[in-house]
């Protein structure tokens, strides 16, 4: 697609309207953002006037919206570190500099009495050696971002810096010769003269983040939703009932278990199930399994099902339920229609989504949620109890939009219940 961009002062052509309305469309109809799906970029500098895509390296690869980046020494031990700041979770990031052989370093506290006393707009003018570095102090960087105003200084092997000049703002200069490295120094305009102060290392806050090698990458595997989803419409054929929904299941708790005969996980949560079935049964809940594939082996699917004693109400998805819960996903987890296996969703009695294992359920998480759900009111949508903690801003699924696909699959009584949901929800936030 190309369109004709307008040049300063110029009204915008009518293709440049058009791309812009389309690519506002496509964004808003997939529910992302423009910059979404974009992992950051680290990049090293080669010092020849070229750099290095590292980001993989540097564990910094994620697929986030990112907003900012910020540089501060957060530990005191003289290698900056970065905060990343993101429009999705989890916001905030703070990544450690753990490089083991850094090199030497300088730090400047600047304090302005003629001028402001942050000495925002001052210039530090560093030569140690063969090196001529320079940095200003800034009082923002990036959107809604600011990094220290302590400037650092990167000197290599040099061991101290024959010369510091420091511009201050309104065109004075001050000269300071002969400060080592490894040590932060104190300049206050008109002094003349540089106060070497202590590293404050951050001892406390250091015993308490882990070692990176020893950081867990497990990825969650309850996800509570703060606003449920009503799945009342949605098809969940069984054996015997193709045109079953969702709704026919109301009147009590319900696990919906996404298997494959092929998936050794899902078998063997198949055994726990059924090893605490009794417990489950005092707390009203009814398991549904239902097989996401046809590998022509159904009977067989059905059998190891009726050894479990799971296979009364299960069934498998056609491609319309498939497409129906790739919405489901998307709506609460990701842009993506993939359905992890297992996975399994916890429903209240009156068919609404409240929690999503990813993975093989573990009995005691399942058991409080089933606890915490059936003492909800029926017609809670936002509820904290699940999640812990309170809801202080309320999260409003744009449920037009989720109707608006519902309706393009084919399902009608889900784009209805979706539509009605959203004017409840309008009238509710009226009053």
């Amino acid at each position: 697609m190309t369109s004709q961009s307008s040049g300063p002062g110029e009204e915008p052509t009518q293709a440049y309207r058009d791309a812009w309305a389309s690519m506002s469309l496509l964004a808003e109809k997939n529910g992302l953002s423009w910059s979404g799906r974009e992992s950051n970029r680290v990049f090293l500098n080669l010092g020849v006037g070229r750099f290095s895509d590292i980001s993989g390296l540097a564990g910094a690869d994620w697929l986030t919206d990112g907003r900012a980046c910020a540089r501060l020494d957060w530990d005191g031990d003289g290698r900056e570190d970065l905060l990343l700041r993101s429009r999705n979770a989890p916001r905030l990031r703070l990544m450690l500099n753990r490089w083991p052989r850094p090199g030497n370093w300088m730090q400047f506290d600047l304090v302005g009495t003629q001028c402001n006393r942050d000495a925002i707009g001052a210039q530090i003018f560093v030569e140690a050696g063969e090196l001529r570095l320079r940095a200003s102090v800034r009082a923002g960087e990036g959107f809604l971002a600011a990094s220290s105003k302590r400037l650092h200084f990167g000197v290599g092997a040099e061991n101290r810096a024959q010369r510091v000049r420091v511009r201050w703002p309104g065109g004075s200069l001050e000269e300071f010769e002969d400060l080592g490295s490894n040590q932060r120094w104190k300049l206050v305009q008109g002094a003349g003269q540089a106060v070497p102060v202590a590293a404050a290392r951050a001892e406390a806050l250091l015993a308490s983040v882990p070692d990176p090698a020893q950081a867990s990458a497990a990825a969650p595997t309850r996800v509570p939703l703060i606003a449920s989803l009503p799945l009342g419409p949605l098809p969940i054929p069984s054996w015997g009932e193709p045109a079953r929904t969702v709704a026919d299941l109301a009147g009590s708790p319900v696990l919906i278990n996404f298997w494959s005969p092929t998936c050794a996980s899902c078998v063997d949560e198949f055994d726990l199930l059924k090893r605490r079935k009794i417990a489950l049964d005092r707390l009203g809940l009814r398991i549904v399994p239902m097989l996401v594939e046809d590998d022509g082996s159904i009977a067989e699917a059905r059998a190891l099902l009726a050894s479990y004693g799971f296979d009364a109400l299960g069934g498998m998805l056609d491609e319309r339920a498939k497409a129906a819960f790739g919405l489901v996903f998307q709506e609460t987890l990701w842009d993506s229609d993939d359905m992890p296996l297992p996975c399994s969703l916890l429903l209240d009695r009156g068919g609404q989504l409240r929690v999503i294992y990813l993975g093989p359920v573990r009995f005691r998480e399942l058991t409080q949620d089933l606890q915490t759900i059936a003492a909800l009111p029926e017609d809670a949508i936002q509820d904290p109890r699940l999640c812990g903690g309170r809801v202080l801003i309320p999260r409003l699924r744009n449920l037009d939009k989720l109707a608006a696909r519902f309706a393009e699959l084919g399902l009608p009584e889900a784009a209805a219940l979706y539509r009605s949901r959203q004017s409840d929800l309008a009238t509710r936030m009226a009053r």
